[in-house]
Parts: structure tokens; sequence; C-alpha cells
């Protein structure tokens, strides 16, 4: 069993999380996300189906369409509290002491696409709260559904977005630690979020895992950890089940349209753990991966 922090002090986000407002973060690099303001889906009109609900969002945020943005707007319009959690890029950056209703929080600092997107969902008037999360570092994925769960008083629907851009290596080159890289991003990362989130969840809550299909020799320990992911979904099913949670696996192909990631993360987000579980749907076209 995962084990949690004991005492406030411990779990509490006084490491790792950081609340900004109304300011656009520096630092992004070329191409990626520019501003806190670029909708993914700025033609979605929420319907409040999510009111209430409490979410994690864990990787996905390097560009304006990566899934885990578009993934986190989606629930932020349909009336969740979103908590983003991502990598920095090229390494841990100090926190800057930042006011929020806590008093002043220090850490390690999110990647500027992170908090990009928390600027994103607090101006789209959502409950907020962006973290560092590495997704190969097992304390970092546990404490950040800890930070999630103090701040919001539990969690209903985590989504891990399995979305790490990879190194392009030749075929010849890759070795054990190239391999097991790319699998502890993606398939030990997804795996120890699900298993910390899982014990505060109750009945009805959903998990969501996403990956994106890459082609090439070069990106073979990348396809091997999607694969795994969503293996997982499925392997996962009857555990989950038997606790009233749904889990399901959503496979993209890297240029999906925004707007169909967001209506099928939704449809995902809302399912039940009866039928509607251990299921992979693939991108576009929404149907069931084989």
């Amino acid at each position: 069993m995962a084990r949690f922090p004991e005492s406030a002090g411990e779990g509490a986000p006084s490491e790792g999380a950081v609340r900004v407002k109304g300011r656009t973060p520096a630092g992004l690099r070329s191409g990626a996300v520019r501003k806190g303001g670029d909708d993914p889906i700025p033609g979605h009109v929420g319907a409040g189906r999510l009111r209430g609900r409490r979410a994690l969002v864990a990787g996905g945020f390097d560009r304006v369409e990566g899934p885990g943005r578009v993934l986190a707007a989606a629930l932020a319009k349909e009336g969740a509290a979103v908590a983003v959690a991502g990598a920095a890029n090229g390494g841990a950056v100090p926190a800057q002491r930042t006011r929020g209703r806590r008093g002043p929080t220090a850490g390690t600092r999110p990647e500027p696409g992170v908090l990009a997107a928390a600027d994103l969902l607090g101006g789209l008037g959502a409950h907020t709260l962006p973290l560092h999360c590495e997704p190969g570092d097992e304390t970092d994925c546990r404490k950040a559904v800890a930070h999630t769960a103090l701040e919001f008083g539990g969690i209903d629907l985590l989504v891990v977005c399995a979305d790490v851009p990879p190194a392009a290596w030749r075929m010849t080159d890759l070795g054990a630690r190239e391999l097991e890289r790319g699998l502890r991003d993606s398939v030990f990362g997804a795996f120890w979020l699900v298993q910390a989130a899982s014990l505060y969840m109750l009945e009805g809550s959903a998990v969501v895992l996403a990956a994106t299909r890459r082609g090439g020799a070069e990106h073979v320990g990348y396809a091997a950890g999607a694969a795994g992911v969503m293996s997982m979904a499925r392997s996962l099913a009857v555990p989950m089940r038997e606790r009233g949670i749904a889990i399901n696996g959503l496979l993209l192909d890297g240029a999906d349209d925004p707007r169909r990631t967001a209506e099928a993360g939704l449809e995902l987000a809302t399912a039940t753990s009866g039928q509607d579980t251990g299921e992979v749907w693939s991108l576009p076209g929404r149907r069931r991966a084989d």
C-alpha cells in the first residue's frame, strides 16, 4: 500500500506547490505555450457537468494544444477544481515566495507550461493549483496527489497524460538506461499517481490515462511506455471497479483536434465504474483500440 504523509507538515503544500495569479510565466521554449490566456478549446462552453468535482491533471503541458492543457481546460469549463502538475524544463528551479490562501510557499517551481495552464484555468474562474511533478520520480507523484487532496479536500478525477517528449536516439544507440527512462516517465509515473490517488477517491470517481502514439525505432522506449499505460487501464479495471472507480485509456496520435480530445476526455471523466471502465479509446474517431 502506498505511504502517505502522516502529518500536514510532511504533505502540506510547502514544497512543490506554487500559487500564481495575474501574471504570464516567462522562460518558455520556442514553439511552446506563450501566455496563459491561450485557450486550446475556445469553442467549448461548459454545462456544469463536473461542478463540485476535484481533479488532478498530470503531464501534457509543454504546448498550447498539449493533451494536459486541453483536458484541464475542459474540466475547468465544466466546473471542476483542477490542479495541474508537470516536470520542470531543464531541471528544478527554486520557487519564488508567493502569497496564497495559506501564506507564502517555496520549493521546486512548476514548469512554465504548468504555470501558464494555471493562469488559463484561473482566468476561466476555476479553483486551480500548479504543482511540480517529475513523472519518473515516485516521491514527486505522491506529493502531487497529496497536495491536491489537501488543497481541495479530496480527489474525484485523475487525468494522467504520458506525453513526455522523448529524446530521439538511433536504434543502435538505445540502451537500458534510455529504455528505462521512457518506461519510468510513462508506466511507472502513471501507476504511482493512480495508486496514490485511489486512496483518496470515493465511489463515483474516475481515472483517465492518456498517451500519444510515437512512431519510429528511435521512440521505441516511449512507444513501449504508451502501450503499457493503455494496458494498465485495462488491467486495473477490476480492482478499481470493486471500489466504484472507473478507469479508462485515451490513445492520441499527436495531431488530434483539441475539441475531439476534450469531448472524449470529458466522456471518460464522467464514466461510471459499471461497464464503462477498462476501455481504451483511440483518436481520431473516438473508437475502441484493440
